[in-house]
This record gives C-alpha cells, sequence and structure tokens, in this order.
C-alpha cells in the first residue's frame, strides 16, 4: 500500500503521521468527517483496533463517511490510516523507551530530539504555505503581532526579527494596545497571531477584529481544529503528537520561534 507523495494541501504524507496529517486538514473537512476526525484525535492507540463499522458508530456518522474522511486527508482508504496510525504510535513509543533508558538527560540526546522536532516543521508546512507568508510579509506596509500570556516574548521577537529585515512591525503588549493597532491598521497591514492552543480569547478577537477591516491575517497556532486556526486567513500549524510534546512541553515555544526564523529567511533570501 503506497502513500508516497503528497496530498492536495501539499503535505509529504510519507513523512507525516496521523496526527499532523488530521490536524493540518481538519479545516477542509467536512462536518462529518470532522467528527471521524475528533475521534481519532482523541484516542489514537483506541481506534487501531477500531474497524470501519465501529469507528463509524463511535462517530456516529455512516461507515462511507469514514472512509470519505481518508481520502479527504490523502490516503487510499480506512486500512491504510490503521497502518500508519499503527506505525506512528510504534514509533512513539519506542521514542518513550529511548529516552527512558538513556534517561534523555544528555546534552547530545537533548539537542537531537530538539533538532529534530525541528526538522519535522518542514515536512508537515507546505512549501507553498510557508513562501506565500513570507511573501505577504514581506509585502506588507507593517505587520502587527498579537499575542498574550508568555507567548508574548515570541511575539516581541518575532517583531524584533522582521525589523531587523526591513519589515515594519509592532508588538504591543496588553489586548487593549494590540488592538488599537489593528482598529488603527490600514488596508495593506498584516496581523499575525500566535497561539500554541489557538483558543486565546483575546488572541481570536483580533483576528475577528481584522477580518472585519479585510486585513489580511495569519496564525501561528499548534491545533488545526481550533477557533483561531478557522478564523485566519493563512495558518502556519505546528501541530503536537497525540496531544502532547516530548522534550518541548506545552510552555516550550522553540517551534514557534523555528517558524518565525524560517519566515525571516524567506524574506530577506528572496530580496
Amino acid at each position: 500500500m503506497n502513500y508516497k507523495g503528497e496530498n492536495m494541501m501539499g503535505i509529504n504524507i510519507e513523512n507525516t503521521d496521523i496526527i499532523t496529517l488530521l490536524n493540518n486538514c481538519y479545516g477542509s473537512l467536512s462536518t462529518a468527517e470532522r467528527r471521524v476526525a475528533d475521534q481519532i484525535l482523541e484516542d489514537p492507540v483506541k481506534v487501531i483496533d477500531y474497524n470501519v463499522a465501529l469507528l463509524a458508530r463511535q462517530s456516529d456518522v455512516s461507515d462511507a463517511t469514514v472512509v470519505r474522511m481518508c481520502r479527504s486527508i490523502g490516503l487510499n482508504g480506512y486500512n491504510q490510516l490503521r497502518l500508519m496510525l499503527a506505525k506512528d504510535m510504534v514509533r512513539l513509543l519506542n521514542m518513550d523507551k529511548e529516552g527512558d533508558e538513556s534517561g534523555a538527560n544528555t546534552t547530545e540526546s537533548v539537542f537531537a530530539a530538539m533538532g529534530e522536532e525541528i526538522a519535522r516543521l518542514g515536512k508537515i508546512i507546505p512549501n507553498e504555505k510557508m513562501n506565500e507568508c513570507a511573501r505577504i510579509l514581506k509585502e506588507a506596509n507593517c505587520v502587527h503581532i498579537i499575542a498574550i500570556g508568555n507567548t508574548y516574548p515570541i511575539a516581541r521577537y518575532a517583531c524584533f526579527r522582521l525589523c531587523r529585515s526591513g519589515v515594519r512591525a509592532t508588538a504591543s503588549p496588553g489586548v487593549e494596545n494590540f488592538m488599537n493597532d489593528i482598529i488603527l491598521a490600514s488596508k495593506d497591514d498584516v496581523v499575525v497571531a500566535i497561539s500554541q492552543s489557538g483558543n486565546s480569547i483575546p488572541v481570536i478577537s483580533g483576528i475577528e477584529v481584522a477580518n472585519d477591516r479585510k486585513i489580511e491575517t495569519i496564525a501561528i497556532t499548534a491545533s488545526g481544529k481550533s477557533e483561531l486556526a478557522e478564523k485566519a486567513e493563512h495558518v502556519l500549524l505546528f501541530s503536537l503528537e497525540n496531544g502532547e510534546m516530548s522534550v518541548k512541553k506545552k510552555y516550550s515555544h522553540m517551534r514557534e520561534v523555528a517558524i518565525i526564523d524560517a519566515l525571516v529567511h524567506l524574506i530577506t533570501s528572496n530580496k
């Protein structure tokens, strides 16, 4: 059963795990197909033992909807999804086992794991999407970067990197301040929202205001089925493995920083 190549969204299926694939394609699925995806994302280990009929019953959809969802994300059918899912779970278990045996505390092992995660971003984010977002940022009159809580320093970092690359940018602290930036923004400006969960209400509100004002929006998030991902015009998704991270716990922002650095590299290298 061959699943080499890219699906319709430009995602390399061969090098992408099922959890990442579902998160990346979630926004393009129908309501019924999303119920199937939700069931898989909720407990992927249990779903490995489900046949089509059982997954359909658990998702409250028809058998045909399960098969259709598989094809919507670029697979040949449900058997292929189960095989890939089983392979992914074995890989994750082996990673956990190796971490336990080695203590995962050596400098080399920590940096190696971090490097693997950064390299994985290049496999799950389509080239076309990264280049498109880099072009949008480069051509913007001004880029307004919004984030709250412990993600705000990442917004400041993004602002610094963009300004150093010749792109005007703001990263105002506090909801009232960044909302004011968006309200006063011109139609040629761009709003970039950073939220790992994609459920930050103030950040979502900022995107909504930008959409109302016809300002182009980009979201950097880990959840393809979040409200932020659904409302932003462009989404750069770094999805979690089975809802968790390995060396990067949920409080780590390594992947957001990597995406920002990659965007700046594309902006400066295309001058």
